[in-house]
């Protein structure tokens, strides 16, 4: 695990580094010094239900999932045998599915921005939730934009980098696109842009003008305002899935959607277009 850490090391952001690090950690508090190459479906399944004693499904599959790409890139390099004995463990793990997160609708909207607008310590943030609610975009992709990627008029935006906990990388799609923004989104970019502007300088920064920290955000400032106007708390993640739901209730091709938010058309429909409420209605027969 050691070895596979370091042949990554360079392309892997901080919390990244830290998840591997753990995962080497408790591998050794299972298995103490036991070979790799001795390790086999018994053993992983021990290892399995180790973790699922103290995590939750959905990241215990995470962390056998990282375990069989380490195996993986193991037996590529000739360090063990053919078998990945993760392989059977990862299939066999049943993580529950949960309901998708509820849209925000219209009037949600406008009360979590009238919270914004009018908190004492978090007005600042009232463009960036904006922006978001107004693009879809990914938090990274919003914290990361500079103005070099506005066209002039700011009617056009590029997305092809992300900013997280202060480490710039690729999209999650590792593919850039051309977002044109609505005439709303494009007043609140010109209007914070002003008249004098480095075109380096991050669109969207703390109140002193460090680079945003999502998580920091999301568990102090979105949490507080969502509490203070009443509003059921919901992830700013939560923003995308609110432009892209609304966007497919007004009848827009979902091609056209996928191509300014970065999804695959195919993951849009399946993630995004079961919550949209303009579907058949069930049929009732007892009335």
């Amino acid at each position: 695990m050691q070895k596979f850490t370091d042949t990554r090391r360079s392309k892997l952001d901080a919390q990244t580094l830290t998840k591997y690090k753990i995962i080497a950690d408790h591998l050794k508090e299972v298995f103490n010094n036991k070979p790799a190459y001795e390790i086999n479906e018994v053993h992983t399944e021990k290892f399995k239900k180790f973790l699922l004693e103290r995590q939750k499904p959905i990241t215990v599959r995470d962390r056998l999932s990282v375990l069989k790409s380490c195996w993986a890139w193991a037996i590529k390099h000739k360090l063990l045998p053919e078998n990945n004995p993760w392989t059977e463990t990862l299939t066999g793990l049943k993580v529950p599915k949960k309901p998708r997160p509820k849209p925000f609708t219209k009037e949600e909207c406008e009360v979590i921005l009238e919270g914004f607008r009018n908190h004492e310590y978090y007005s600042h943030y009232t463009d960036y939730v904006e922006f978001m609610f107004l693009t879809g975009c990914r938090p990274g992709e919003a914290i990361g934009l500079q103005w070099k990627h506005l066209w002039d008029d700011c009617s056009v935006m590029w997305i092809g980098e992300t900013l997280v906990r202060g480490k710039r990388k690729s999209t999650k799609t590792d593919k850039d696109r051309y977002v044109k923004l609505s005439k709303r989104a494009q007043e609140i970019l010109l209007n914070r842009r002003g008249d004098t502007w480095n075109a380096e300088d991050l669109v969207f920064t703390g109140p002193k003008g460090a680079p945003m920290n999502d998580n920091n955000f999301c568990k102090r400032i979105w949490k507080t305002v969502l509490q203070s106007v009443g509003v059921t708390y919901r992830k700013p993640y939560t923003t995308r899935s609110t432009l892209i739901s609304h966007w497919l209730q007004q009848g827009e091709n979902p091609v056209v959607i996928a191509e300014s938010t970065g999804h695959d058309v195919r993951v849009l429909l399946g993630s995004y277009a079961g919550v949209v409420i303009h579907q058949p209605e069930t049929h009732d027969f007892l009335s």
